[in-house]
Formats: structure tokens, sequence, C-alpha cells
């Protein structure tokens, strides 16, 4: 059964496109009409700048459901057991013998990288306001962070320690679960997701600069 998730894979790539299409699509509309001056007069920024966000963050859940029907589905057609017949180079034996512990390490990790990816495009976003710019920057810059930390900071630091810390630090492949350590690649997820959450909150923190951002690219 778990060899039909392992085929379903390839299909995430398309995940993280999908996760910050769907996070900028009202945003940019907002910020490209100028909404922000209309609402400011009625309430406060923060509540304002809540307000959208918790919209965009909707898109957070985009991944985990689709993660739950392909463990629906994988049920189903093994006729209601996870029984472990063969497993590839995806998911190791240690992991997948124990399928509850999996799946739901799995789904954290589903929401922990869909809010990464949901920060970078709010990040994006007040500099571009156009929606078409704002996707391609922000997948171009997830890309960019993941092929640098796997190319160049993985390897820097296995250098130094002498020691393979591919496991402990490489969040771009998180489709693949061979030679991994749950509890250790959850807390890689969640620390990425909590970083570029900080990130977030210093950019849309000063108002007057966000504005100024807005009115400088209208």
């Amino acid at each position: 059964s778990y060899n039909s998730i392992s085929l379903c894979t390839v299909f995430y790539f398309l995940i993280p496109f999908l996760v910050i299409v769907s996070s900028l699509y009202n945003i940019s509309k907002k910020f490209k009409n100028q909404d922000i001056k209309n609402h400011l007069t009625r309430e406060s920024y923060n509540k304002y700048i809540k307000e959208i966000f918790l919209d965009s963050y909707k898109s957070v859940f985009i991944w985990p459901m689709i993660t739950i029907l392909l463990f629906m589905f994988s049920y189903i057609i093994s006729n209601g057991s996870f029984e472990i017949i063969d497993t590839n180079s995806s998911f190791s034996y240690e992991i997948l013998s124990n399928p509850v512990a999996f799946m739901l390490s799995n789904l954290l990790n589903t929401i922990f990288m869909s809010f990464f990816w949901t920060n970078i495009a709010l990040l994006i976003v007040p500099d571009t306001r156009n929606y078409i710019i704002s996707v391609l920057e922000s997948i171009m810059i997830y890309f960019g962070i993941a092929l640098t930390n796997t190319f160049f900071v993985i390897l820097l630091i296995s250098k130094i320690l002498n020691k393979d810390v591919e496991k402990y630090l490489d969040f771009f492949d998180v489709y693949t679960y061979h030679n991994r350590e749950l509890i250790p690649f959850n807390i890689l997820c969640l620390s990425i997701a909590l970083i570029s959450g900080l990130l977030v909150y210093l950019k849309y923190k000063n108002k007057e600069k966000i504005i100024m951002k807005l009115e400088r690219n209208s």
C-alpha cells in the first residue's frame, strides 16, 4: 500500500506551486487595488494584516488534505491493511513498520513546509504586487534556498564536521524518508516554518514601510 503512496510522490513536486498560487491570489489583488488604504480608515493596521494573513494561510491545508486522501486511497486498495510488501528508496522498512507514527509525522511536515512556502510568498508580494511575478519569484526563491542548502550548506557543514548531516538539514527532499529519523525531521521542518514566520513578522511590523512599498509600486 505504501508503494502507491511512493508512486504518487512525484506529483508532490507540484504542491509548492499550488500552495503559493493559492496563498497569493487574494493578497496580491488587495495590494494591487490599494485595498489597505480603505480598510485603515475603519480598522487598525494589525487587524487588517491578520485578516489577509489568515486568508493566505488557508492554503496551508492543501497539501495535508491531499496527503490524507492518498493515505485513505492506499488503505482502501490494500483492503484495509498497511502491510509492507516491498519498499523502495523513498521509505525505509523501519519507518513504515510504524505506520501511525509515519503518517502523523508526514502530516506535520506537510503543514510546516506549507507554512514555509506561504511565508516566502508573503515576503515577496509587497514588493511586486503583481500576481504572476510574485508567484514566479516565490517559486524561484524557494528552489534557490533549497538548492543552496542542499549543495552548499549541507556539504560545507558535512566537511567541517567530517560527518554526513544531510538527513538532519535537508528540507528540500521532503518526500523521501529513507535514512530519516522522524522527530529530527519534524524539528527541522518546524524550524524552517518558524524562521520564515519570524521574517514575515519583521517584514510587516512597520506599517509605514509597507504602505510606502505599496504606493511606490502602484
